[in-house]
């Protein structure tokens, strides 16, 4: 009887930390874009050709969030299923992009909880991440990025198949 009761708090303590660990958002999507949906890119109000001459489909967000202006989508060439779901933003000079960047992590982190291999400034989950980048010194710009790497692979091979 004694020892039984010696071990309920034990017992309680792993509970809770089953139940803090379910409790935490999974990386599905954002901006009211889900990865893993499939995207007309005839609906996009601009479409921009990367370096590498992958599109992104800029679209309106009912969901926008913080310093973010622009919201971009990108998609698997053949089958349309959004892979990445982007949102970018002005956001001043270094300084002020970091402090940004930080108050956005640490949002993030407690949207998603702890992550599988946390760095500074991104969060796994599986096959899933969400990051934040900035870009430049002066005229900085943030971004925020929530990618799954099975459907990025996938349009990988149908770029491939493609051609």
């Amino acid at each position: 009887m004694n020892i039984r009761l010696q071990k309920f708090p034990l017992i309680l303590i792993i509970v809770f930390l089953c139940i803090a660990t379910f409790a935490a958002d999974k990386i599905e999507g954002a901006f009211g874009m889900k990865l893993g949906d499939t995207f007309d890119p005839s609906s996009a109000i601009r479409i921009l050709e990367g370096k590498d001459g992958i599109p992104s489909y800029q679209f309106n967000t009912t969901n926008a969030f913080r310093s973010f202006k622009n919201y971009f989508v990108m998609v698997t060439p053949k089958t349309h299923q959004i892979y990445s779901i982007w949102a970018v933003g002005k956001i001043g000079d270094l300084q002020a992009g970091k402090e940004e960047q930080a108050k956005v992590m640490e949002l993030l982190r407690k949207q998603f909880g702890n992550d599988e291999a946390p760095t500074d400034m991104e969060i796994h989950q599986g096959n899933r991440l969400v990051a934040t980048k900035l870009v430049g010194n002066v005229d900085v710009t943030i971004a925020i990025l929530y990618t799954d790497s099975d459907l990025k692979a996938l349009a990988d091979k149908e770029r491939l198949t493609a051609k």
